[in-house]
């Protein structure tokens, strides 16, 4: 920093390319701001995207989740007519439905015995006789997902109040307890090669899987002090590829501080997707410059508009705006009103309707909402001194990177080496090339190394280094040195003795 005053130095060089990449981001942006404002940043939120998380095997397979589940959600809507609800209403209905085939009709609070009535997708369809739970409640940090909810019973939910299923039950909890994991044991699902000929209920039981259901049986047994500090979403995390950014960061600006571990006051935080998600929806900030488009729009229209254009770019201005505007005191404000509402006996299916009536004002300078809105959608898509939108940066949303460095198996840089890297390769992708065997060194190349080492270790001059390695190597007691190829464009199986096992059943196969 003292010598160049508008820049950062670079990244270190990590094994871990991934995350080598996102401290380069990182400081890329700093920089932008020092060359800007002339100035070090007064704090930083980094929010770790979700990608640099995922192999490419698990970002697949979350990918296949995402539009399986989409795919449900329409044919849910379109069996039971509720395309003209109300957004809310049609998201509750959906997740009643889903809930009543994961749990086979049966209500999880008592098991149909209190209520005798089966609690069937049409009831769960149109709210009749059964709400949606937590089975930990909001007010003592229980989350608002689907993995911490069941369908059930009005009159048994109502029972259940503000108490976990430990305090409902009672000394009976075992035996309830046991129900309940058979309940979900005995969940029957549709083998994911054949999904796309399900139908109906055989299709929506696929919405969760078995971890899905394992989730929530351990959230049935949690007691409360395993849920003490659960509502604290604290804006800290422990990944690897975390605590190298901050790390980094640290060093680079705060002289080794800015984070609790290390002393004085703290300068980085982190946060994460699901809270920039939450907080933007909750201020409304959508890819629509100007709400242009959000008058007199249908509940479809109205969804469209909601969601993130992944082809327009701006959306990642809209996110940074929030991510710097996140903070310890907003998830205070969002945690006190859920338990707010969990006080007041809000349900599930009201509490839309209750954050509508009190929404959360983002920090100060802005004063509510609207004017937030205002400044950010103002300053993502106009241009400076006009009315016309800002240029678009975009890719196709489909296009698929390709390359060593995409694939599952990230390749990084071997210490101390000269430019050379490592990845993982199936066994059954290996060819002739990668398993060349050691040979005999060259002529050339012994005088070469012999003279290097010469140089270095004696302090000779290169002439006379390069004269006692080629007589050394022509003497009659000179053995040459055993090496390895080069890896070439092809690579190599750097591990001369698995080269070797490898090579038999190759000489074998041929």
């Amino acid at each position: 920093m003292r010598k160049h005053a508008n820049s950062l130095p670079p990244a270190p060089m990590l094994t871990n390319p991934v995350v080598r990449k996102a401290i380069h981001e990182v400081r890329r942006h700093i920089i932008a701001h020092l060359q800007k404002h002339k100035c070090k940043p007064d704090r930083i939120v980094v929010e770790l995207a979700r990608e640099a998380k995922m192999s490419a095997k698990d970002s697949d397979k979350a990918l296949f989740r995402n539009r399986l589940r989409n795919r449900i959600k329409n044919d849910i809507i379109e069996e039971f007519k509720l395309g003209d609800l109300k957004q809310n209403q049609q998201r509750a209905s959906v997740e009643r439905v889903v809930l009543a085939v994961q749990q086979g009709s049966i209500c999880p609070l008592c098991g149909n015995q209190r209520v005798k009535t089966a609690i069937t997708p049409l009831m769960g369809a149109k709210g009749e006789d059964c709400e949606l739970a937590h089975i930990i409640p909001r007010g003592i940090g229980g989350p608002n997902g689907l993995n911490n909810m069941v369908l059930a019973h009005t009159k048994c939910n109502r029972d259940m109040g503000r108490r976990t299923p430990r305090d409902l039950w009672g000394e009976n909890f075992e035996t309830e307890m046991n129900r309940v994991e058979r309940m979900y044991a005995d969940v029957e699902r549709v083998d994911r090669k054949h999904v796309d000929k399900a139908s109906e209920a055989k299709l929506w039981g696929c919405y969760f899987d078995k971890r899905d259901d394992d989730s929530k049986v351990a959230n049935f047994k949690k007691e409360l002090r395993d849920i003490q500090g659960f509502s604290e979403r604290d804006l800290t995390d422990t990944r690897y590829a975390t605590r190298q950014v901050l790390a980094y960061l640290s060093d680079a600006l705060f002289d080794g501080k800015g984070l609790p571990e290390r002393g004085g006051e703290r300068l980085i935080f982190t946060t994460d997707g699901r809270w920039t998600g939450d907080l933007r929806r909750e201020w409304g900030l959508f890819n629509d410059s100007h709400k242009s488009k959000s008058k007199g729009l249908s509940e479809s229209e109205e969804r469209a508009r909601r969601e993130k254009k992944r082809g327009d770019h701006r959306h990642h201005a809209l996110d940074a705006i929030v991510i710097a505007l996140t903070s310890r005191q907003m998830q205070l404000k969002w945690d006190q009103r859920l338990k707010t509402a969990d006080a007041r006996g809000i349900t599930a299916e009201q509490y839309d309707e209750f954050c509508r009536q009190n929404r959360i004002n983002p920090p100060a300078p802005f004063k509510s909402a609207d004017e937030l809105q205002e400044k950010a959608l103002h300053a993502v898509y106009e241009q400076p001194g006009g009315n016309q939108e800002r240029p678009v940066s975009h890719r196709a949303v489909k296009r698929k990177i390709v390359g060593a460095l995409h694939e599952e198996t990230l390749f990084g840089p071997i210490a101390k080496s000269n430019g050379l890297y490592k990845g993982s390769k199936s066994v059954l992708m290996l060819t002739p090339n990668h398993l060349r065997q050691a040979r005999r060194e060259t002529e050339k190349e012994a005088i070469e190394r012999l003279a290097r080492r010469r140089q270095l270790m004696a302090e000779v001059s290169e002439k006379d280094a390069r004269k006692w390695a080629t007589s050394t190597v022509k003497s009659k007691g000179y053995k040459p040195k055993i090496v390895d190829p080069p890896p070439d464009k092809s690579g190599l199986v750097r591990d001369r003795a698995l080269r070797d096992r490898l090579r038999v059943p190759a000489r074998g196969q041929s």
